[in-house]
């Protein structure tokens, strides 16, 4: 409990991405950004999707990252979109361009590649294939994928839906996506798509993850801390008369003054599920339990005339 405090600290950070400034860390991913079941992801599943999203400069709040689990023994999954291949490839400068298509199995037995995804009824699909071009390289990267290897099924065996319903359309990007990966690795390191996985693409939302004001906002493509004074923090406060706040972090030290009578007092700033507050106590032992930076399940505060919040108890 001693170190909550630093952890948090440590693990919030901001980063530039082409789409604007992110903010992160481990309470927003859980709480916002997991897609199935955030009670099952572990805290190093958490931590590696942020230090991902923070190397690879990427939006989770604009879907370009993905972090899904369903189930406590399977473990967690990150994919990308297939958007952050293309942009990415289309921007870098030593790209000149890439062809994608299937690759269908004759009656003869032979083999055609084919450009797009565009299968007859009757004919057999078999693979897909990509070819990467760049500029500072005398031949091209070619990828060539078995449709076996990558057909994704549900745990009774079927294929999942979007494998059942256009599954041409799936091996394509498989192999195109590799094939961008391989010839710019700096750029798609660690990175692959919800096509090269066992996730069902279909099922993950692609709008974008709007928090509420009262702790994070997206405006636009820039996620960005809501900074409130202490004025502002206490009108909030009055106008939803609030007594209790939950799962508390302090996340400044306690600042000890002193009143006109000559008692000292603390003013501390927390984060907790109903925003960000300043609160106050004259309590010693409450100071120095806010004093070690402990996480608390929850503050009871009550209101003075002036607006001031003044601690009552804390429940760890």
């Amino acid at each position: 409990m001693n170190n909550v405090k630093a952890i948090v600290k440590q693990d919030t950070i901001e980063y530039e991405t082409e789409t604007g400034k992110v903010v992160l860390s481990p309470e927003i991913i859980k709480k916002y950004l997991v897609s199935g079941d955030p009670t099952k992801v572990t805290d190093a599943e958490v931590f590696m999707f942020l230090k991902l999203c923070q190397h690879q400069r990427l939006n989770p709040f604009l879907r370009e990252a993905y972090l899904i689990k369903y189930h406590q023994d399977e473990p967690a999954t990150v994919v990308v979109s297939k958007d952050v291949f293309v942009k990415r490839a289309s921007k870098n400068p030593l790209c000149s361009g890439w062809e994608a298509g299937i690759i269908i199995r004759k009656e003869n037995g032979e083999l055609e590649y084919r450009k797009g995804s565009l299968v007859l009824n009757g004919e057999e699909l078999v693979g897909g294939w990509a070819r990467v071009y760049r500029k500072d390289w005398q031949v091209p990267i070619e990828i060539a994928v078995s449709l076996s290897e990558y057909l994704r099924r549900k745990k009774d065996g079927q294929p999942m839906r979007s494998w059942r319903e256009m599954p041409a359309t799936m091996i394509r990007k498989v192999a195109l996506e590799q094939a961008l990966r391989e010839a710019f690795a700096t750029d798609f390191e660690g990175l692959y798509g919800a096509e090269e996985m066992s996730v069902e693409p279909q099922e993950l939302s692609k709008e974008p993850v709007v928090l509420p004001q009262s702790s994070w906002t997206v405006d636009g493509t820039e996620v960005v801390q809501e900074q409130k004074t202490s004025e502002e923090t206490q009108q909030s406060a009055s106008a939803k008369e609030v007594t209790e706040l939950h799962n508390v972090i302090v996340f400044e030290d306690p600042i000890i003054m002193q009143s006109k009578k000559g008692t000292d007092y603390a003013k501390i700033k927390v984060m907790a599920d109903e925003g960000e507050f300043e609160l106050y106590t004259a309590k010693k032992d409450i100071i120095e339990q806010l004093a070690k930076g402990l996480v608390f399940a929850k503050v009871t505060t009550k209101k003075l005339a002036s607006g001031m919040l003044f601690i009552e108890s804390v429940e760890e």
